[in-house]
């Protein structure tokens, strides 16, 4: 049960910083900072796959229906 919750929280989070990577991409001026925010958002699409295939292949239900 403490997995379940886990999991979902660790979604949740990932969910945010996603959104709020996406948000501030089009505000950075700066060639390497773009490149870094770019780089965050894949690595955190990658995350999210991870945990839902995790979630999908084990049969888990999440909190708050986020999946």
């Amino acid at each position: 049960a403490s997995e379940v919750i886990f999991i979902s929280k660790l979604l949740q989070l990932e969910a945010s910083e996603l959104s709020v990577l996406k948000g501030t991409l089009p505000f950075a001026s700066d060639k390497d900072l773009k490149e870094m925010i770019k780089t965050s958002i894949t690595d955190s699409e990658t995350r999210i796959k991870g945990l839902r295939q995790f979630i999908n292949d084990n049969n888990v239900t999440v909190a708050g229906g986020v999946q």
